[in-house]
């Protein structure tokens, strides 16, 4: 579970981004075959599940104090959409031939 420290600090664990990321798959239509299934040995792909992760436990938190922090979820919204891009290109690195340290294919 993530662990709120302060009003803009969590403490996330691996299981916290195994969480996000089924709940990712059954939310918002998030594909199995985004998200390489090596994602944990990709140290900026923790990087990156861990701040959505954080990002939108802050956004849900934040509603439940008042309407006008909603913008929180919209936010991570758009943070979420423009992530899938990213991990889409280290899915197609790792489809190929992963190497544990491998950066994504820019555009």
């Amino acid at each position: 579970m993530i662990k709120k420290t302060s009003s803009y600090s969590l403490v996330i664990q691996p299981k916290d981004i195994t969480d996000f990321l089924a709940w990712a798959e059954n939310t918002h239509a998030l594909a199995p075959r985004e998200i390489p299934p090596c994602w944990a040995e990709h140290p900026a792909l923790i990087d990156i599940l861990a701040s959505l992760a954080a990002e939108r436990a802050l956004a849900v938190s934040s509603v439940s104090h008042g309407v006008l922090e909603t913008d929180r979820l919209v936010v991570w919204w758009i943070h979420f959409e423009q992530m899938r891009g990213i991990l889409g290109r280290w899915t197609d690195n790792c489809r190929i031939d992963h190497t544990p340290d491998q950066e994504p294919v820019t555009k």
